[in-house]
């Protein structure tokens, strides 16, 4: 059939019709030339399209008396602009692999891939994966409209192949359901443009939230458009702040990873011959536990006095030659190492000072007893310091030599004339840093377990949080008791001391998470405990920080108190996931608010997340000790439900702190795949959003 207009049939419907020569018309002459292009048309299977067999004397016939489908096919659905980018043919002579369906070929892809505005002839950076994807297949260009993007969609070859599959439908159609069919086609159109074009917009919407956000990071605020998104793990806080000390400087060489073993990735062969009898194992520092050790208003003079960096913090590391680094540690694991590490860092969380100690070997010889300890957490309690793993909770002090002198240690230092006793420096020994038991140890009574919470409450008293939720357990302990045991270990020899009965609070009341995990993700998440661990509690946090998240209709309880403690708990699949990199086991946290007063009840739980890698915006006190390590962590990804995620699949959070000088901020710590200690400063409206936004 002739197209009305003068415009030349598409060269698909020129070989099914098999008509050899084009009509004479004004058209272009490059496409008064096309019938020598069109000659022979090669299938996808390699055989010719134009044959002599039946089957195209049948085609011929329908093409040439069908015309109310010729009618059809000269309609604007079938143009040269849906339909001739997909299916050119090949010139004469040009066979599948040939040179110049090749080079065909090749021109074909580097035109799409520049992503030319066929308009302006403007060419666009195609956008990369991570920004978008088109739904069909072609590449979506930077700066490109909605609409463009689908032209783009439907010059792909999926897109021409269902166009041509309808015409065929159509021409087999009956008179009498033509019309039927021509409406049809035309709503699954119209519904197929208006997804791809929401979907795009979308993701589009997305995309300049995303940059909002990364720009408000820059300036050091908190995003006010942020909201909470459980679907992607990694996404889970806005950080404005990151430090990743990587290594402690007093570790010797001789226990680190040599740096050439981590470019090179040669860990099993440099390690093969390992002996754990003469060869020093290498350590890895993470787990860090964190604690300001200055009130704000020392910590206000030291800032006006124009002094050098100032220590803000007391942390312990766990230095152990245990890891998940992401190389096998088969020997590592049947001889451990287990060190503690003591750090003082600055306002801006570097290190100022450390030291490491073998505290498993000096323990028992100063309490007589036997007391083993891994994971270490620090508790200011009572303004004293204290240190627990499991069931040992032991006060300890410091002594910085020259910076003893200032005020803003007055919570972590030894007092004059007191009863202590020293831990030898294993790693670091100076006399700018040591460390000294200072009373009776405690050890908890008729419990068992690890990763309990110490913490005060307003009115003073001193809870111990035993679980943290289904149910909810905490002890409150006799303020006074405690005073007592600590002072009595001041006048004689160090001894473990016990409580008596501790008072019990006990509440099944475990609320919903605010914000629900995908459903998609629902399947794997169900592998994961779901009795929550503690791991860090408790921060306060004030009434100005959430009153404009929740109204007195919709959570009275929440806006009549002046505050709610906010802690972080975490949860462990159940048993080994499978993952490309090896079965294993991962890990999740969640957020939760508790009540100030009796029956210190839940209030609120959050949505599962993890904290992410270390990155190159991450502040460190041993630039390549931190590069190196942090490279090595990342080479174990979270994976759940076959999707791999930019989070680690070990994340384990140890403290949750008001920052010094800020009380609008709030510092995170928490150990990157067994591998790498990392510090991280949100906002504390931040977290709250996590735990009451709708």
């Amino acid at each position: 059939p002739t197209f009305a207009g003068g415009r030349p049939p598409s060269p698909y419907l020129r070989a099914r019709c098999l008509q050899p020569s084009p009509p004479a018309t004004t058209a272009p002459a490059a496409l008064l030339a096309l019938p020598h292009r069109y000659a022979t048309i090669q299938t996808s299977y390699g055989r010719p399209s134009l044959n002599s067999g039946r089957r195209s004397a049948r085609v011929a016939k329908r093409c040439l008396s069908s015309r109310p489908a010729a009618a059809f096919a000269r309609t604007a659905v079938l143009t040269d602009v849906a339909v001739s980018r997909s299916f050119r043919a090949r010139p004469v002579g040009s066979q599948v692999g040939s040179p110049a369906s090749q080079a065909s070929a090749a021109s074909e892809r580097a035109e799409r891939a520049t992503c030319v505005n066929p308009k302006t002839k403007e060419r666009r950076r195609p956008l990369t994966r991570a920004a978008g994807r088109p739904l069909l297949g072609t590449p979506a260009c930077a700066g490109a409209t909605p609409v463009e993007h689908e032209i783009e969609y439907i010059n792909t070859y999926r897109a021409a192949k269902h166009v041509m599959w309808v015409l065929r439908l159509m021409v087999r159609c009956s008179r009498r359901r033509k019309l039927f069919c021509f409406g049809l086609v035309m709503l699954m159109m119209e519904l197929c443009f208006f997804w791809a074009a929401h979907n795009h917009i979308r993701k589009n919407d997305a995309g300049k939230s995303l940059a909002q956000t990364q720009r408000e990071r820059k300036q050091g605020r908190s995003p006010s458009t942020y909201r909470p998104d459980y679907s992607v793990f990694n996404v889970s806080l806005p950080i404005l702040y990151a430090s990743s000390p990587g290594l402690l400087r007093s570790i010797p060489v001789s226990y680190q990873v040599p740096s050439h073993v981590i470019e090179s990735g040669n860990y099993s062969s440099h390690y093969e011959g390992w002996d754990h009898q003469k060869d020093k194992p290498p350590l890895f520092v993470y787990n860090p536990s964190i604690v300001a050790i200055s009130s704000d208003s020392d910590s206000q003079q030291d800032h006006n006095s124009n002094s050098p960096s100032l220590p803000q913090y007391l942390a312990l590391f766990r230095v152990s030659s245990i890891h998940s680094c992401g190389f096998p540690t088969i020997e590592f694991w049947k001889h451990p190492t287990d060190f503690l590490g003591i750090g003082l860092l600055d306002e801006n969380l570097l290190l100022v000072e450390d030291l490491v100690v073998d505290i498993n070997q000096h323990l028992p010889r100063i309490y007589g007893s036997k007391i083993k300890l891994q994971d270490v957490r620090v508790f200011r309690i009572h303004g004293r310091i204290y240190f627990s793993s499991g069931i040992f909770l032991i006060p300890i002090c410091i002594e910085t030599g020259t910076l003893d002198n200032r005020r803003s240690l007055d919570f972590v230092k030894c007092e004059d004339g007191g009863s202590k006793t020293e831990v030898p420096a294993l790693f670091g020994p100076n006399r700018m840093l040591r460390l000294f038991v200072s009373g009776d140890a405690v050890k908890l009574q008729n419990v068992n377990g690890k990763n309990f919470q110490f913490y005060e409450s307003p009115s003073g008293s001193i809870l111990f949080e035993y679980w943290p939720h289904k149910p909810r357990v905490v002890f409150e302990i006799n303020g006074e008791e405690f005073d007592r045991s600590y002072h009595m270990g001041r006048g004689r020899g160090m001894r473990l001391a016990t409580f008596g009965e501790m008072q019990e609070f006990k509440s099944d009341h475990t609320p919903s998470p605010r914000s629900k995990v995908a459903s998609a993700l629902d399947a794997s998440l169900k592998t994961f405990i779901k009795q929550d661990r503690g791991s860090a509690c408790c921060l306060e946090i004030s009434h100005k920080y959430y009153k404009d998240l929740i109204s007195p209709t919709i959570r009275p309880e929440l806006s009549k108190r002046g505050s709610i403690f906010v802690g972080i708990a975490h949860s462990k699949s159940r048993h080994r996931m499978e993952s490309t990199q090896g079965d294993r086991y991962n890990y999740l946290s969640r957020l939760y608010a508790v009540s100030t007063n009796e029956p210190y009840e839940l209030l609120a739980r959050s949505g599962l997340f993890c904290l992410g890698f270390s990155d190159k915006t991450d502040v460190a006190a041993i630039i390549g000790a931190a590069e190196n390590y942090g490279n090595l962590t990342k080479r174990k990804q979270l994976e759940l439900n076959g999707h791999t995620y930019n989070c680690p699949n070990i994340h384990f959070v140890d403290s949750l702190i008001g920052k010094a000088k800020d009380d609008s901020r709030a510092i995170i710590s928490y150990g990157v795949n067994d591998c790498l200690p990392r510090f991280i400063e949100v906002s504390k409206q931040d977290l709250v959003r996590h735990l009451f936004l709708e």
